[in-house]
């Protein structure tokens, strides 16, 4: 019998105890292998379709550049370690994995964590202290929600997280032309 038959007291399929369980466990070897090898995991997806699994896996390392051997490299140790500890996951997976990307928009506070010190482009409400809707800068400091930002005409902002729309990292190509 596969899961897809089986159910608790309750009713409810098992397979989605085990799926959870299983989703929760790749993550986590996920996590564990990039930090053993020094890179920083800033997502990882798991994405089912009608025929396939696909895991995606976002990653940086503090100097902040990302090459594509990097990313070669990476998928290659989590594959064989995934392979190892997950039954049958290359037949059952495609493993992506990729660079945050130059305009990455930031999700939440841990992921604005892993950029510090990048220069990223703010978004703010309407109802802070400062007289702009947007600003570029890098966020020097995070102390709970409260950010410390200096923005690229050194000017110091601090924001509440709540005070910003949405967040993104901003790279300008003038920059290095």
């Amino acid at each position: 019998l596969g899961f897809e038959g089986l159910s608790n007291s309750l009713g409810n399929p098992i397979f989605l105890k085990r799926w959870c369980t299983m989703k929760d466990r790749i993550k986590e070897i996920v996590k564990e292998t990039l930090s053993e090898i020094d890179f920083i995991c800033v997502e990882v997806n798991i994405l089912v379709f009608k025929n396939n699994k696909k895991l995606k896996v976002v990653i940086y390392k503090k100097d902040g550049n990302i090459s594509i051997n990097d990313c070669s490299e990476v998928n290659n140790i989590l594959r064989r370690k995934l392979d190892v500890f997950i039954p049958n996951f290359s037949e059952n997976y495609d493993l992506i994995v990729e660079s945050p990307g130059v305009n990455r928009k930031i999700k939440n506070l841990n992921e604005l964590e892993i950029f510090i010190d990048r220069e990223i482009e703010f978004f703010l409400k309407n109802n802070t202290p400062y007289n702009t809707k947007k600003t570029i800068g890098k966020v020097k400091k995070i102390n709970g929600k409260e950010l410390e930002i200096i923005d690229e005409n050194n000017i110091k902002y601090k924001l509440n997280w709540d005070e910003i729309t949405s967040a993104k990292l901003f790279f300008d190509i003038k920059k290095y032309l």
